[in-house]
């Protein structure tokens, strides 16, 4: 499988996200994902995973994913530089 490297220069950013990226992609960063409506699969690793609302997703760094939304979608994404919370550095 093809897939992007994506190349981030922020340590912290926070949006608002009515769609999922359906790239398959990868970063150095932690990817969280917050589900307030609709619902997604979340293919990890080739593992997919259901998320619907109330859900909360995290890709650590390094780990191939990408979505695939199968209702629309609202919610947050948070993507982070393990180093931002130097208290859980261990578990990134």
């Amino acid at each position: 499988m093809s897939y992007k490297i994506e190349k981030r220069r922020r340590a912290f950013s926070a949006e608002i996200i009515d769609e999922l990226l359906p790239v398959p992609h990868i970063h150095s960063h932690v990817e969280l994902i917050y589900l307030k409506k609709g619902k997604s699969v979340a293919v990890l690793d080739n593992h997919q995973y259901v998320m619907q609302e109330g859900d909360f997703f995290i890709a650590f760094p390094n780990q191939l994913h990408y979505y695939l939304d199968e209702e629309p979608v609202e919610g947050y994404m948070f993507i982070f530089e393990p180093d931002v919370f130097r208290e859980l550095k261990n578990v990134f």
